[in-house]
């Protein structure tokens, strides 16, 4: 199952909608409608779009798996998450990976994409 957020134009807001499909969360929200149009056609014609819609934990294991690819691919697993790094003279957090097979890292406030050959790795 997944959730989707479907948004019917004319109308401010949006509604989630737990179902399998977008077809089918596009139904679902149609039936809780109740009456609110004249048949499924209409509503079809109503709506503004359907997105899915990732929770956060899904986004966070993404994310997880996504720097763990990055270590992979670099050959470096003996960097971790929230390990502090250098960056010539500056300090930095490993917050992540990206899809440019860098890391992403926290330097004063900004995410930053670095490349490994970029880091002075410090030990744990």
């Amino acid at each position: 199952m997944n959730t989707y957020r479907v948004k019917l134009r004319g109308l401010e807001g949006s509604r989630d909608i737990v179902a399998a499909t977008p077809g089918s969360a596009k139904y679902l929200h149609f039936l809780d409608l109740d009456g609110t149009f004249a048949d499924f056609g209409s509503y079809l014609k109503a709506v503004e779009s359907i997105s899915k819609v990732d929770p956060p934990e899904q986004r966070a294991v993404d994310a997880v798996l996504r720097f763990n690819k990055v270590k992979e691919a670099r050959g470096l697993p003996h960097v971790y998450l929230g390990q502090v790094v250098r960056i010539g003279e500056r300090r930095g957090t490993i917050v992540g990976g990206n899809a440019s097979m860098n890391f992403d890292v926290m330097i004063g406030g900004i995410r930053c994409n670095v490349h490994p050959g970029d880091i002075i790795f410090s030990e744990r």
